[in-house]
């Protein structure tokens, strides 16, 4: 039972842990595209 719960829990914040470096990612990717290194006319 304890286990079972330890798992869950891991899981979790495992998924949480990478959901976090995901949306990092991106924004940083988002930021940098935003930036003076962008290819001109690639801006949103």
């Amino acid at each position: 039972m304890l286990s079972t719960v330890v798992l869950i829990v891991a899981s979790l914040f495992g998924l949480a842990a990478l959901t976090g470096i995901v949306l990092i990612w991106i924004m940083g990717y988002l930021m940098w595209r935003a930036g003076p290194h962008g290819h001109p006319g690639n801006e949103f």
